[in-house]
């Protein structure tokens, strides 16, 4: 049995269809893919396809193949996050299997999927409240203006007051009590 070997997309290869693929893991994870002007198909790494705005594509050939036992590397989920002094690790919720696995940043990104990590990281976004600006009832709803840690005053925003933290909801009192409130 002869090894097939990968093809190096270029920028002027356009891919049309996934056909295929090969190895489960997903370093070394292969894709046989038509292009255009050329009869012959072609053995591409996943991180090529990804670097040349194909991932549509494959996103596509994995739709239609739901259920295939190599569906491992579509992602379903980010679950969770850890930080630790060398990195940052995502808990990643696998199409297909029962038990999350955690995946560095910097694999991710590799990988194709930063995307889901951008997603994540916004989903999750926490930010610092500075300083209780003011109060206000507009339309029968309680507000505060917050300054944002890290922002500028014209980043400034109206929050209602269901939306906040314990620790802002004392912010606000402080406020009304006429008490600093740093």
């Amino acid at each position: 049995m002869t090894k097939t070997s990968v093809y190096t997309l270029t920028d002027k290869d356009v891919v049309l269809k996934v056909v295929n693929t090969r190895y489960k893991t997903v370093k070394h994870l292969q894709f046989q893919v038509e292009l255009e002007n050329t009869k012959d198909l072609k053995w591409v790494m996943f991180t090529d396809l990804v670097e040349n705005n194909a991932l549509d594509i494959v996103n596509k050939f994995v739709c239609e193949n739901k259920g295939k036992d190599w569906e491992f590397f579509a992602i379903e989920d980010i679950v969770d996050k850890r930080v630790n002094k060398r990195m940052t690790e995502y808990s990643v919720k696998w199409v297909g299997h029962t038990s999350p696995s955690w995946h560095s940043k910097g694999q991710m990104t590799e990988f194709g999927f930063k995307q889901y990590v951008e997603e994540y990281e916004l989903k999750h976004m926490e930010y610092d409240v500075e300083k209780v600006v003011d109060t206000r009832t507009q339309d029968g709803n309680d507000q505060a203006l917050l300054k944002w840690e890290g922002f500028g005053e014209d980043a400034n925003t109206w929050e209602p007051l269901e939306n906040l933290s314990e620790r802002v909801l004392e912010m606000v009192e402080d406020l009304r009590k006429g008490a600093c409130v740093t």
